[in-house]
């Protein structure tokens, strides 16, 4: 049996976890592989779900090791589950004899980086973004104290570790892939793009009926032009941005409304003057694709900084499988070659050409937006890029 220890800071009982890890791992066990998880997960959300995904878990033969996450005090505390996460790894190990250690983000890759050492096992870095970077633009970590500062030259070197130390490298762009090999060229071979995947299955072709009933039960005109926002509002987004592009709206059409869908509600918005024309709604991961189908555009928002060059918006894919084009910033990613790949699925927003670009997207047929979905956010996609990915490991490891 193929034996894969994967990795995860991230808990399964969270939203991410269940969209984006478990729909993963249940897909590789498919494949064949044996899948042990270790994630890290916080109490409140634990019992609320834990049931839900011992039940996924079981059924995709995924054997869950969950922990509890801590988190005070800052840094003590990480160490703390890093600790853990490394008992928790040999423990398992001494028994499965695993061939993979899969570690998804820069936590996780502490300990993976230490099994390859002791056990000679594959070490897959997955990296998802630049941490690192995220962390300090956010605010989290201030370069203005001592104790972060050296958190941060710690990580460095350790991300420089992971780079050299890996068997493979996983991003979630090309503009992060070739980010690194600018600075790193001998890397080129080892790294590979796997961008976040949306679950067809949970986010359903559009539906009239749906987008009318959505409308009526949150009180918006059958007929207004509704720009839709599926997200939070953390220091990595840029609210400004949403701004932006609703009173650009509102200059040719006052009756623009805004939709968000987040659990932040409409949190930064109190500013604006019309916001009887501002709704919001806070849902379970599995209602989120119905409410999507209430707006006409999507907004991809990010903060203009370094990291945004590994973000991977699962909302443009959700966005898409829900029938719904987007408007985003310039340099998000991948998504300006996406934009331009995917004919009339998002704007890349100007002041300049917004309005005569907005009339060519929202006449976008809704089938072809769900087709991008399927080409290039696809679940199945993904899976097969990793077990590829996989093999390739097995046999050079």
């Amino acid at each position: 049996m193929k034996e894969v220890l994967y990795l995860s800071y991230d808990g399964m009982t969270d939203p991410l976890g269940q969209g984006q890890v478990l729909s993963y791992l249940r897909g590789l066990s498919k494949e064949g592989f044996s899948i042990s998880l270790i994630s890290f997960e916080k109490a409140g959300r634990f019992e609320q779900e834990k049931e839900n995904v011992y039940a996924i878990c079981g059924q995709a033969g995924i054997h869950w090791h969950p922990l509890f996450y801590t988190k005070r005090p800052p840094v003590i505390s990480t160490l703390y589950d890093v600790y853990r996460m490394w008992k928790a790894a040999k423990k398992i190990h001494s028994k499965k004899k695993i061939k993979i250690v899969h570690c998804r983000s820069y936590i996780s890759a502490l300990v993976g980086l230490r099994m390859k050492k002791k056990f000679a096992m594959v070490f897959i870095f997955d990296m998802r973004g630049f941490w690192i970077d995220e962390k300090t633009e956010a605010g989290d970590w201030s370069t203005a104290k001592p104790v972060y500062r050296k958190v941060i030259n710690y990580f460095r070197k350790k991300e420089n570790e992971f780079y050299y130390s890996s068997d493979i490298i996983v991003t979630l762009t090309e503009a992060a892939r070739h980010t690194i090999i600018k600075s790193k060229p001998e890397l080129t071979d080892k790294i590979f793009v796997i961008p976040t995947c949306v679950n067809l299955d949970v986010f359903k072709p559009f539906q009239p009926n749906i987008r009318k009933a959505i409308r009526k039960k949150l009180g918006i005109p059958e007929h207004a032009f509704v720009l839709l926002y599926s997200g939070g509002y953390g220091p990595n987004y840029n609210i400004h941005f949403l701004l932006q592009v609703f009173s650009k709206l509102k200059e040719t059409n006052p009756e623009t409304c805004l939709l968000i869908l987040s659990k932040d509600g409409v949190t930064g918005l109190e500013t604006e003057k019309n916001t009887k024309n501002i709704f919001s709604a806070t849902l379970p991961y599995t209602m989120v694709s119905d409410y999507l189908m209430a707006g006409d555009l999507g907004v991809i928002n990010y903060a203009d900084r370094f990291s945004v060059a590994g973000r991977s918006p699962t909302k443009l894919g959700e966005y898409w499988a829900s029938g719904l084009p987007a408007v985003a910033p310039k340099g998000i990613g991948d998504v300006d070659q996406l934009f331009a790949i995917y004919k009339n699925g998002g704007i890349i927003y100007s002041d300049e050409n917004f309005n005569d670009r907005l009339k060519e997207v929202i006449i976008t047929d809704k089938d072809i937006l769900r087709s991008y979905a399927e080409d290039y956010f696809s679940l199945e996609k993904g899976i097969q890029l990793y077990k590829n990915i996989y093999t390739k490991s097995l046999v050079s490891g």
